[in-house]
Parts: C-alpha cells; sequence; structure tokens
C-alpha cells in the first residue's frame, strides 16, 4: 500500500517507523546471535534520531561516508564511527582529529596515497 501526503512538499523523508524498527532490531538480532559488530551506514538516513536508535539497540557504531557527516554525529555524541571513504584534504582530517577527540573513530583507507 502506498501511503500519499499532498501536504508535503517534495522531496521530503518519510520513514515508516515500525518498519524501521523491526529492520533494526531484525538486524541487530542477528549481529549478536552471528558474533557481529554491526556498524550500519547511516548515509542511507543522515538522521541523528534514527543512528541514536540503531545504536541503542545494539549497533556496534556507525559508517559515514564523510568527514562532515563524522563531526555531526560525533557532536551529538554518537560513536563509535567508521569513515569508510577515502579521505583527502588537511581540512578534512582536521576534523576528523576533532572527532577522534569525540568519540572512537576508525577511518578506512584504500590506497598508500590516502595513507599517506
Amino acid at each position: 500500500m502506498t501511503a500519499t501526503f499532498p501536504e508535503l512538499e517534495t522531496p521530503a523523508p518519510l520513514v515508516d517507523l515500525d518498519r524501521f524498527e523491526r529492520n533494526v532490531a531484525e538486524a541487530a538480532t542477528y549481529a549478536a546471535t552471528h558474533g557481529i559488530g554491526l556498524t550500519p551506514h547511516a548515509k542511507t538516513h543522515k538522521t541523528l534520531e534514527l543512528a541514536r536508535a540503531q545504536l541503542e539497540a545494539g549497533a556496534a557504531g556507525l559508517t559515514v561516508a564523510k568527514s562532515e557527516e563524522a563531526a555531526t554525529y560525533a557532536d551529538a555524541g554518537l560513536g563509535p564511527l567508521l569513515v569508510h571513504y577515502p579521505v583527502f584534504g588537511e581540512a578534512k582530517w582536521e576534523r576528523l582529529a576533532h572527532v577522534a577527540g569525540e568519540v572512537g573513530l576508525t577511518v578506512a583507507v584504500d590506497s598508500v596515497d590516502v595513507a599517506e
């Protein structure tokens, strides 16, 4: 069944909270049952409230794509965080240094150039 909301201007994010809560609980249960440290990608929702719900349900952390996203979640006290996209540029690394002072931080690299 598709719901319509003519009073909303588009684009507008709509979340089926019942489905969201079921999916989060199912993922958390699966991860716990199999000894997996689940770090869902917060890029799909970019919402502090949904990220907080994922952590409260047992997620080991959150995955983000950008240093700005990491800073937003860290400033809200949400973490640990995994930045899973190559980080280039001094400003981005400085931002991540701040994040690392706030919450646990892991930065994935995909080449020696990025690591250097």
